[in-house]
């Protein structure tokens, strides 16, 4: 494909975001190794999997019912095909 020409001036460029700044932890207490997981391994509560995937069961059944449906449709058609759409 060929380039586009511009004929006034060429398209504006994307801004840039400004770097990152490494952000500061405090100090730890002497003695103690630091931990990659330090935030992440700090709840010790348990997850209720139901309760925080419920939509997606309510998913699941649904393209059942409807991969069901296709399946009995296609039957009907397969079946209204074989005998009375034959000569």
């Amino acid at each position: 494909m060929a380039r586009k020409k511009y004929r006034s001036s060429p398209p504006p460029r994307a801004r840039r975001r400004p770097a990152a700044r490494p952000s500061v932890t405090p100090a730890a207490p002497a003695g103690s190794r630091p931990t990659r997981f330090a935030a992440a391994s700090k709840s010790t509560a348990p997850v209720d999997w139901t309760y925080e995937y419920r939509y997606v069961i309510a998913d699941l059944k649904r393209m059942g019912y409807t991969t069901a449906a296709m399946f009995a449709l296609l039957f009907v058609l397969a079946v209204v095909v074989q005998f009375f759409l034959r000569p």
